[in-house]
């Protein structure tokens, strides 16, 4: 009795189905093989007026070189209209093979009549030595022109007519072929969803008569009459499902005997297991409260669940107000969620079960570690988060300071072991001036020594800066620019260049494009030897830490310039 009511629906669908289908499948190709013929005749149309319209042409090109002949005497046109000659004759050869009807056979008779006078005619041209002013000449290509040539050409025009009325007949059923075949596509259009209704109205009023019966049987014994039976012969599954109700109906009676003990052991089991819960989540709250790093839990749409007392403290509200707040607007405030759990509703896939995110808060300048724990469902579904703030600003303070001092006695090392390599000035100076730079990511700078006289300071030593500007600021007043004032007062000096207090030096520090400078004296054993000068070409911060790094450097360099010259001194004293 399987797939009984299938197959009834697939009979009755399909019994009024394929006629109908055989019908538009035998007229449209009947319509598609008319409108396949007159494609190709409307093609033959078109051959057959295109290989008349080049023998026209042929005809009207090889009246041309006799014109020509007359006009100049030239002997080239003869050798010219047997050339054509050729293409006329394998022009009437093409035609042939296409004329059809008797007018075109006549109409292709008389051109053929004609250009034999033509040729001949032709001929009689040619054969007049000097044909220029010739009166004969004249007379016979006015007959070869009006009397065979024009006419041959409107002849053929003729057949071009005939070719375009037989094109527009061809045409004119090709498009009524066309109609029909749209006609019979809209019929069957509009008649398919008719009688598709149609079928759809009988079958289902035959179908519904036993679903009726089902489903009042199946009312009464959900209502709880156990003892009503359902009695349908319809020979399909709908018989197999009421034999099926009423198997249920026998079972159900059966275990309902045995419900209420099951019912009341349930209750007591229940109430066991709710006694259970009330002491977890008692014990769970006093843990939840006891934890002093703020934490809380929040849903998908990032709104608190459950929150401590210490989150509740740090975001300044009682305990019982969080509950539905988004947390980012509570505390830490923020503009969106944590990075980990926008990652955790987006790619829910992910396998991770704990991640952290550092956080710092500039209201109150801590820094917190967010550990993130995500609660999933069965199916490994993002449900909610946990988050405990771990307040860490202290011991990242602590690692901050500990990295500056670090990389700062790092690079005063490096410097120091470079200058130790030599003790010469120049190369001590070059290679000084390069690890600054390097260091501090700069693009350019100079190192200006003191001369002798005290007044004055010479560039000894540069890089990045243009020869041009070297040569203009070599020598300068020990007044005068940024080193002058780093000199002057033994600490280093920073400015933009709109505030450089040079006016004669001003224009050159522009053209270069720098934007920010920076100059640390050159200092050692209290004595100023010269200065350190940085230049960069964007506006740049000098943090502190930085500054006392160039104050060190600076003394450094100024150790390094003093030994040198110590050195110096004393080579030129032994020398002597």
């Amino acid at each position: 009795m399987h797939l009984k009511i299938r197959t009834k629906l697939i009979l009755s669908f399909f019994t009024p189905i394929i006629p109908l289908v055989a019908i538009v499948i035998i007229v449209s190709v009947y319509i598609l093989n008319n409108l396949y013929n007159e494609v190709q005749s409307l093609n033959t149309i078109t051959r057959e007026g295109m290989k008349v319209a080049d023998l026209r042409l042929s005809l009207d090109r090889g009246l041309m070189p006799v014109n020509d002949y007359i006009i100049t005497g030239a002997r080239k046109y003869a050798d010219d209209f047997k050339g054509i000659s050729k293409e006329i004759e394998e022009r009437f050869k093409e035609v042939e093979d296409v004329a059809r009807t008797s007018e075109e056979m006549e109409i292709l008779k008389d051109v053929k009549n004609s250009w034999q006078n033509i040729n001949k005619i032709s001929i009689k041209i040619y054969a007049i030595p000097d044909p220029v002013g010739n009166k004969d000449a004249a007379r016979l290509m006015e007959e070869m022109d009006y009397k065979w040539g024009y006419p041959a050409i409107e002849r053929l025009k003729r057949w071009r007519e005939i070719d375009l009325e037989e094109y527009k007949s061809v045409l004119e059923k090709h498009n009524m072929a066309w109609m029909r075949l749209w006609t019979i596509i809209i019929i069957v259009s509009l008649s398919f969803p008719i009688l598709c209704l149609l079928y759809i109205l009988y079958y289902s009023r035959q179908f519904l008569k036993s679903i009726d019966v089902l489903k009042n049987g199946a009312k009464t014994i959900a209502d709880g009459n156990l003892n009503e039976h359902i009695d349908l012969h319809t020979g399909d599954e709908i018989e197999e499902l009421s034999v099926l109700f009423n198997s249920m109906a026998d079972n159900l009676k059966v275990s309902y005997t045995s419900l209420e003990d099951r019912v009341r052991e349930r209750t007591r089991e229940l109430k066991e297991a709710s006694e259970a819960i009330l002491r977890a989540k008692n014990e769970y709250e006093a843990t939840f409260d006891g934890i002093s790093d703020p934490l809380f839990v929040h849903d998908r749409d990032f709104k608190i669940v459950r929150a401590n007392r210490a989150y509740a403290m740090a975001a300044g509200m009682d305990i019982k107000e969080l509950a539905g707040k988004v947390y980012y607007e509570v505390f830490p405030k923020m503009k969106s969620p944590f990075k980990m759990c926008l990652k955790a509703r987006e790619l829910q896939e992910e396998e991770e079960e704990e991640e952290e995110e550092e956080f710092s808060y500039p209201v109150t300048n801590r820094i917190f570690k967010i550990r993130f724990y995500p609660i999933k469902d069965v199916n490994g579904g993002y449900l909610y988060s946990i988050h405990i703030l771990e307040d860490i600003t202290e011991a990242k303070r602590a690692a901050d300071m500990l990295q500056r001092a670090y990389r700062r006695l790092s690079i005063l090392y490096n410097i120091d072991r470079s200058l130790s390599q030599s003790l010469g000035l120049d190369d001590i100076l070059k290679d000084g001036l390069s690890m600054t730079l390097k260091t501090l990511e700069i693009e350019g700078g100079a190192i200006t020594l003191i001369d002798d006289d005290g007044k004055t300071m010479t560039i000894r030593t540069h890089i990045g800066l243009s020869e041009e500007f070297v040569n203009t600021v070599r020598h300068i007043n020990i007044d005068e620019g940024i080193s002058g004032r780093a000199v002057t007062e033994k600490k280093p000096v920073i400015l933009n260049v709109s505030e450089y207090p040079t006016e004669r030096l001003a224009p050159f520090i522009k053209k270069e494009g720098f934007q920010t400078l920076v100059s640390t004296p050159l200092i050692s054993a209290g004595r100023v030897f010269g200065a350190l000068t940085l230049a960069t070409h964007k506006i740049k911060a000098f943090p502190p830490e930085e500054t006392e790094l160039l104050t060190s450097i600076g003394i450094q360099l100024g150790s390094a310039v003093q030994n040198a010259s110590l050195y110096q001194s004393l080579k030129i004293s032994e020398e002597r």
